[in-house]
């Protein structure tokens, strides 16, 4: 039927034309779903190194699906991952870094033999503090440690976590996160590894100056955006590695919002909905304001600010180097109004 159809309605003049255009159809289909099954593959893959590295066995039939960034998000980044579940087990890869990013365990306990598990038992509850550091350390080095990564704190819920840096400077948000269950076994694995290493790690702005350029933003945002803050001191100001989403750069955010605009259009054409979910992050990310794996050194520079009777905490961006503006945020704090700016 499909033949008849292209004999008979696009009239192409010849067999050696039908030709080509069937394969250039089986190139973009190739094209769309090949890396799709590739990266399947090798995430499957992943998976099961990352068991085999740690004693988990995985029982059921695997069920995968691609998960694109629904809101890349202005305040972290987001990457397109595989997300893998079993009954017991769940995993998220990074096709791109080919690597875990997250891992939660459904079920108490591994599902692995004494034989098989490849660490010795330990009972977290009654462990000391330096044995169960010593513990996770050793978890984390079975997984493969960075080098970069630092411990930093143990959280309640027998939760490690170490943060990333890089030549004495910290990443804003890149951290692994390892949870257990109190015989030992993991409970929860997370690795927000995404930034690429800065470039240049060139500081030319002091700290005041990057405090007063951070004010000098803050009130010129809310002026053009007709919110009436009423700014106050700062409350810190810390170099830091961090990933621009330039979300106070007025011309990105006129962008996005004639993007979606243009995208509310298209989907008003039918009584159902022809956009998808996930491209309406499009904008956000076209626009600029979504952070990438991309980095910098910055000033992370914390206002204080005043906006109906509430007090609000900005997180702005200041290049070390340059002195611009290259994002940040606006964070609500359930703060009484009568503490005021310090």
């Amino acid at each position: 039927m499909w033949w008849d159809f292209l004999k008979r309605d696009l009239k192409f003049p010849s067999l050696k034309i039908r030709f080509r255009f069937l394969v250039i159809l089986a190139s973009i289909a190739i094209s769309i779903y090949g890396p799709y099954y590739i990266g399947k593959t090798l995430s499957l893959k992943t998976c099961k190194t990352f068991c085999e590295r740690l004693g988990i066995k995985v029982e059921g039939v695997s069920k995968v699906r691609l998960e694109l960034p629904e809101h890349c998000g202005a305040l972290g980044y987001e990457p397109l991952r595989f997300e893998i579940y079993y009954p017991d087990h769940s995993f998220e890869v990074d096709p791109l870094l080919c690597e875990v990013i997250k891992f939660y365990n459904h079920k108490k306990g591994n599902s692995s033999t004494e034989k098989d598990k490849p660490f010795t038992k330990i009972d977290l509850t009654i462990a000391t503090q330096e044995e169960k550091i010593s513990f996770a350390e050793e978890y984390l080095s079975r997984i493969g440690k960075p080098k970069d990564a630092v411990f930093d704190k143990l959280e309640e819920g027998l939760c490690f976590v170490w943060r990333r840096e890089f030549e004495g400077y910290r990443y804003e948000n890149n951290r692994i996160l390892l949870q257990f269950f109190k015989n030992g076994d993991l409970s929860v694995y997370r690795k927000t590894y995404w930034a690429k290493p800065p470039h240049s790690l060139k500081v030319r702005i002091s700290k005041e100056e990057a405090i007063g350029l951070a004010k000098e933003e803050l009130i010129k945002w809310s002026k053009e955006a007709n919110l009436e803050y009423e700014w106050g001191g700062c409350r810190s100001a810390e170099l830091a590695i961090i990933n621009p989403n330039y979300s106070w750069d007025l011309k990105r955010i006129n962008l996005e919002i004639k993007l979606n605009e243009w995208l509310d259009s298209l989907d008003n054409l039918s009584d159902f909905s022809l956009i998808p979910d996930y491209l309406y992050s499009l904008p956000e990310y076209l626009s600029g304001r979504t952070m990438r794996r991309r980095s910098i050194l910055a000033w992370v520079v914390k206002i204080e600010g005043k906006l109906l009777g509430h007090v609000e905490i900005s997180w702005v961006y200041i290049d070390a180097n340059t002195g611009k503006n290259v994002g940040g945020m606006l964070s609500k704090i359930s703060t009484h109004p009568s503490e005021g700016a310090r």
